[in-house]
């Protein structure tokens, strides 16, 4: 099972749209709405994927990052949307960092 953790039905709406489309068809996959900050503290389990796009200048794309690593695998992949450019300390490579607007988006790679 992969589970997305979304703090909004909104959001939720537009990764069902996803997760029912053939493209995702070779994942088990899930929903969850709800705390993505309780959410990852009691995950249970590892993933070597993780989507963060928090609510805009929330600051807790961050927050999400520090506490990430007890629900990854090694070399797992993390893309995070935030409004002020990050730069988390290792475990954390940066393999893509870009700007779009108002909005930053980096791929990082967890190395433990």
């Amino acid at each position: 099972m992969k589970p997305f953790s979304t703090g909004s039905a909104s959001a939720s709406t537009g990764w069902r749209a996803w997760i029912c489309s053939p493209a995702a068809a070779p994942w088990d996959s899930k929903i969850i709405e709800g705390d993505a900050l309780g959410f990852v503290e009691r995950a249970g389990e590892r993933f070597d994927v993780a989507f963060v796009d928090p609510p805009f200048a929330s600051g807790l794309a961050a927050k999400i990052l520090e506490r990430l690593p007890a629900c990854l695998n090694a070399h797992a992949r993390v893309y995070v949307e935030s409004a002020a450019p990050l730069d988390p300390p290792p475990p954390w490579h940066a393999l893509r960092a870009e700007r779009a607007g108002a909005v930053r988006y980096a791929l990082y790679e967890f190395l433990p």
